[in-house]
C-alpha cells in the first residue's frame, strides 16, 4: 500500500463507511487548517469515479495529498471508504480542501446498493466548487463505459441542488481523462460533448427544464492524464500542469469568485448538509445557506455582545456611572458610542459573509441587546442630569422671585394687602428658558447618542415636564398665600363693621350687612389682582379668586350673625334694660309719680326686639 506526500497535513474521514458523519474529527481537522482564518479564501475540491480507477492516486499526485492509494499486486478493490477530506500540501495558497470519494460500482456495496452512491453524490454537488470526474480514455465513445452511470447520477442529483439561475455560480465539472492516447484531446473532448449531451438529453427532468442544457448547470471542463505506470514520468508533467489551474493565476484556471460560506461555518454547514442528505430530504440549498447564516450570526452577535460586557473599559463606565451620588461621566456617550460601534464593527467583520438578510436581522437584534445592556447606565446618568439641573433651576427660580419680591415693594398694595406685586411670569420664563437650555447643552455634551433612542428629544421632554410642574406648583402656593392675605383683609374689614350692626340693628341691618360684605371682598379683590398681576391669571382664575373672596366675606357675616343668634336672649334683655333704665341721654332714670311706666316698658320690649 503506497501513500504519497512527505510532510504531515490535516486529513480525516468526513462520513465513514457506515455513512455516519465524523463532527468531533472535523472540527479538530478545521481548526488544524486554521480554515476559520481564511475566511472565503478556500476551494473545495472533490472527485467521483468508478471504484479502483485511480482517484487517490490522482489526488495525492495533483495535491500532495496522503490517501490510501490502491496496490497493484493485490488486485481490484475498494481501498477509499465513506468521503475523506484532506488540505494540499503542493497547493498551500489558495487553501485547497480535497475530498476523497468511496468508488461507484464497487461489489463491496452490491450491484443493487446506490443509495450511499447518490448520497454522496449529492454531497459532492453541494459541498465542491470544482468536481473530479475521472474517466478512462478507452471508456469515451462507448455506450457501457463504466462511468455513464455515476454521470447520470451527477446529472440527476444536481437538478434536485439547482436551478440555472443567471447570477448563480455553476458548479466547475472537470472531467479527467486518464490513460490519453495519441488521439488529440480536442478530438476526445468533441465525443465527450456528444456523449454528454445525449446523457443529459436522456435523464428525466422536472417540466420546468425540459429545454435545458447542460451547460446551463455546469462549467464543464477537461484534462488529460498520461499513463500512470507505461509513461509515468509523462504522467508527473501533466499533474504539474493539472495542478497550476487551481490557483487563480494558471492558465485555464478552475479558480472562481467563491460565493460559499466562510471557513468558520464550514463545519456547521457541511453536517447539516449530510443530516438532510441522510434523512431523505430534499436539499435545498439557498434554504441552507440562510439556516447557517441564522445559527452562525446569532453565535457572532452572541460573542460580541459577551465580549463588550466583559470589557474592562465598559464595566469600569457602569461602576463609575452606577455608584451611589455619581454625577454625570463627562465625555460617557463618546465613551460608549465607541465600545458600540466596535462591537458592531467586529460582528460585521464576522459576519459579512452571509446571507445578508440574515445577517442585517441580526445585526438589528444585536443594536437592541447593546441598547439593553446600556440603558440602565444611560436611565441612571440621565437622572443624575435630571436630578442636578432640576434642583440648579428650583433655586434660581426662588432667588428670582425673592429678587423680584424685593422689587415690588414699591407696589405694594397697601398695609394689610395682599403683598407686594411680583413679575412671576416673567421671572419663572426666564429661569426655564435658562434651564432647559442648560439641560440640552449639558446631555448633548455628555449623553447624546445620535441614531439611539438616547438622542434628547424624550429627556428634554421629560425634564421641561418636571421643571413645569415645578413652577406651576410654586405659582400655585404663591397664590394661595396671596389669596389667604386678602381673605385676612376681608376679615378685618368685615368684622367691625358687621358687630356693630348687629349690636345696633338698625332699620334694613340685612342689606347694610350684605353691603359690608359685599364692598369689603370687591375691596380685596382688587388688590389681590394686583399683587396677582405678574401671574398671567386667566379669566378663569381670576373669576375665581373673586369668588373665593366673596365666599369668604359671606363667611365672616354668618359667623357674626350665628354668633349674635346664639346670645340673642341675653342682649334682648341687655337691651330693654338699656331703654327702660336709661333716658335719652344714656344715664339712669329718674322716676316720677306722672312717669307712665306701662308706655315705657313697651317702648323698651320693642327696642329689645
Amino acid at each position: 500500500m503506497a501513500t504519497a506526500g512527505a510532510q504531515p497535513h490535516p486529513k480525516m474521514q468526513l462520513v465513514n463507511g457506515d455513512a455516519e458523519f465524523c463532527s468531533d474529527e472535523l472540527a479538530k481537522f478545521v481548526a488544524d487548517a486554521k480554515l476559520a482564518e481564511k475566511k472565503t479564501d478556500y476551494q473545495v475540491v472533490a472527485i467521483m469515479g468508478p471504484q479502483s480507477s485511480g482517484k487517490s492516486t490522482l489526488l495525492n499526485h495533483v495535491f500532495g495529498t496522503n490517501f490510501v492509494m490502491m496496490d497493484a499486486m493485490t488486485g481490484r478493490s475498494q481501498t477509499t471508504k465513506g468521503i475523506w477530506l484532506s488540505t494540499a500540501p503542493k497547493l498551500p495558497e489558495p487553501l485547497t480542501l480535497v475530498m476523497d470519494l468511496e468508488g461507484s460500482d464497487g461489489r463491496e456495496r452490491g450491484e443493487d446498493d446506490t443509495n450511499f452512491e447518490r448520497q454522496a453524490a449529492l454531497f459532492a454537488l453541494a459541498v465542491a466548487d470544482i468536481l473530479l470526474v475521472n474517466i478512462w480514455c478507452h471508456d469515451i465513445g462507448r455506450e457501457q463505459g463504466s462511468g455513464k452511470p455515476l454521470l447520470k447520477t451527477i446529472f440527476q442529483v444536481n437538478l434536485k441542488l439547482f436551478a440555472p439561475e443567471p447570477n448563480r455560480k455553476r458548479t466547475v465539472l472537470l472531467f479527467v481523462i486518464r490513460d490519453k492516447t495519441r488521439t488529440p484531446l480536442e478530438k476526445l473532448v468533441e465525443t465527450m460533448e456528444g456523449d454528454l449531451g445525449r446523457m443529459w438529453d436522456s435523464i428525466s427532468k422536472p417540466p420546468q427544464y425540459t429545454d435545458s442544457k447542460l451547460h446551463d448547470f455546469f462549467d464543464v471542463q477537461y484534462a488529460g492524464l498520461s499513463h500512470f505506470e507505461e509513461k509515468y514520468d509523462d504522467f508527473l508533467v501533466d499533474t504539474v500542469t493539472l495542478r497550476r489551474r487551481f490557483t487563480p493565476e494558471g492558465d485555464n484556471s478552475l479558480w472562481r469568485a467563491n460565493d460559499h460560506l466562510p471557513g468558520a461555518a464550514f463545519s456547521l454547514s457541511v453536517a447539516k448538509i449530510w443530516e438532510v442528505i441522510r434523512t431523505q430530504k430534499d436539499l435545498n440549498l439557498p434554504a441552507h445557506k440562510v439556516m447557517v447564516a441564522n445559527i452562525r450570526c446569532a453565535e457572532i452577535a452572541a460573542d460580541q455582545l459577551r465580549a463588550f460586557s466583559q470589557d474592562q473599559a465598559w464595566q469600569a463606565i457602569e461602576a463609575a456611572a452606577s455608584a451611589e451620588g455619581a454625577g454625570v461621566v463627562r465625555g460617557l456617550n463618546e465613551r460608549v458610542s465607541g465600545l458600540m460601534d466596535s462591537c458592531i464593527a467586529g460582528y460585521e467583520a464576522d459576519a459579512m459573509y452571509f446571507d445578508a438578510k440574515v445577517r442585517g436581522e441580526k445585526l438589528g437584534e444585536l443594536r437592541a441587546k447593546l441598547r439593553d445592556v446600556v440603558a440602565p447606565v444611560m436611565a441612571a446618568q440621565t437622572g443624575a442630569l435630571h436630578a442636578a439641573q432640576l434642583g440648579a433651576a428650583q433655586k434660581e427660580l426662588s432667588l428670582a422671585l425673592m429678587a423680584a419680591a424685593g422689587e415690588g415693594k414699591g407696589m405694594d398694595s397697601g398695609k394689610g394687602g395682599p403683598g407686594p406685586v411680583i413679575p412671576f411670569s416673567s421671572a419663572a420664563a426666564g429661569v426655564r428658558a435658562a434651564a432647559v437650555t442648560a439641560f440640552k447643552k449639558a446631555f448633548n455634551e455628555d449623553l447624546r447618542m445620535e441614531g439611539t433612542e438616547w438622542d434628547g428629544r424624550e429627556e428634554t421632554a421629560a425634564f421641561e415636564a418636571a421643571l413645569d410642574a415645578h413652577i406651576a406648583g410654586v405659582r400655585t402656593d404663591k397664590m394661595g398665600d396671596a389669596l389667604a392675605r386678602a381673605e385676612r383683609q376681608v376679615s378685618a374689614a368685615t368684622s367691625g363693621p358687621i358687630i356693630g350692626l348687629l349690636d345696633a340693628c338698625p332699620p334694613g341691618v340685612w342689606s347694610k350687612l350684605h353691603s359690608v360684605a359685599r364692598e369689603a371682598a370687591a375691596t380685596a379683590e382688587k388688590g389681590l389682582l394686583q399683587t396677582l398681576s405678574g401671574f398671567s391669571l386667566s379669566e378663569g382664575e381670576k373669576k375665581e379668586l373673586g369668588g373665593k373672596l366673596r365666599a369668604s366675606a359671606n363667611k365672616r357675616l354668618e359667623g357674626h350673625v350665628q354668633e349674635a343668634a346664639l346670645t340673642r336672649i341675653s342682649r334682648m334683655k341687655d337691651r330693654f334694660t338699656e331703654v327702660f333704665t336709661l333716658d335719652a341721654s344714656k344715664t339712669p332714670r329718674l322716676w316720677r309719680a306722672h312717669d307712665n311706666i306701662p308706655a315705657l316698658a313697651r317702648d323698651a320690649r320693642l327696642a329689645a326686639a
